[in-house]
């Protein structure tokens, strides 16, 4: 069974009808320890139940439902916001995710947005949500540990896009298979 489907070119990613809740997939490389990544991702379908952000390392096997479940245990850590606007995290030790900042009355909520960018600041190990206009939606701070880009998918309709990616300093990020 695959967690997800991507994308011949690798730029998009969908959950499959045979995927187990709270698909994941990883980006094809971890994030160097420095420099700012910047990355667009479109979403489509339904966006309740979708997750975008930074994981620590998860290797390829411990996608889809099991490594949700392993950051929710505290083995891992995850730094995202959801299809609602609402930034969370998962880190090391805790029990359940705490929310960073709440989704203020749909204004955030990601079906209303063309697409979303995120900044990850490797230095200041900071991670950056904006709207299309420039708008930050929020950020989460603290990261820890080597990072790869993810999309999480609940719901079948869900499909993440990779629309642009830019690199403010050496280094490259690519959305690739899950499988």
């Amino acid at each position: 069974m695959s967690s997800t489907a991507v994308s011949g070119d690798g730029r998009e990613v969908w959950k499959t009808t045979d995927s187990p809740d709270y698909s994941m997939a990883l980006g094809s490389a971890v994030f160097p320890g420095e420099g700012v990544f910047e990355w667009s991702v479109k979403l489509s379908g339904s966006h309740h139940g979708v997750a975008i952000g930074v994981v620590t390392g998860l290797d390829k096997l411990e996608l889809g439902r099991s490594a949700w479940r392993k950051a929710r245990s505290g083995s891992k850590a995850a730094w995202y916001i959801r299809g609602t606007g609402e930034v969370a995290q998962l880190r090391r030790g805790a029990e359940y995710e705490s929310t960073v900042a709440e989704a203020s009355g749909g204004a955030n909520n990601l079906t209303a947005l063309d697409f979303i960018t995120l900044r990850l600041d490797c230095d200041m190990r900071t991670l950056r949500f904006f709207k299309p206009d420039g708008t930050e939606l929020g950020s989460c701070s603290g990261l820890e540990g080597e990072l790869l880009p993810f999309a999480c998918f609940d719901n079948v309709s869900s499909k993440a896009s990779l629309l642009k990616t830019c690199c403010l300093s050496e280094g490259a990020i690519e959305l690739v298979s899950s499988s």
